[in-house]
């Protein structure tokens, strides 16, 4: 019966341990959750910068796509707005509207990786006097 008691200090030792783990695997899906899902941004959508023709692996044309650069802002934990101007190119044969509202999601290593037209309403109070 000896073996199987546990003294308070390996006890206690043991689930400090376990509440460490915890803390730090929780960072860490965290954290890639934010590298790899992104962050939502909103912005206004301007004039494109360039217009591009898109290949497909056998260097056929598919169509033209848009490039554009929007000053995009959303919001950081601490509620403070973060701005960085966003290079989103539309989908093969899809222009953008001069002046509507999008909502993209921005990825730490890939950029951005989705977007949709959104309405000023749906955009964060903080964020709107700054895409008006």
């Amino acid at each position: 019966m000896k073996n199987f008691i546990i003294d308070h200090k390996k006890g206690f030792t043991i689930l400090i341990g376990v509440i460490i783990a915890v803390i730090i695997g929780t960072g860490v899906v965290l954290g890639l959750t934010t590298q790899y899902q992104g962050n939502q941004y909103y912005g206004k959508v301007n004039n494109p910068v360039s217009q591009k023709i898109s290949y497909d692996s056998d260097k056929t044309a598919q169509g033209k796509y848009y490039e554009y650069r929007i000053p995009a802002y959303t919001l950081n934990s601490k509620g403070h707005v973060i701005h960085k101007t966003l290079t989103v190119d539309s989908m093969v044969g899809e222009k953008f509207t001069n002046g509507h509202y999008i909502e993209m999601t921005v990825s730490q290593t890939k950029g951005v990786t989705k977007y949709q037209r959104v309405s000023f309403s749906q955009i964060p109070k903080e964020i709107r006097p700054l895409v008006k």
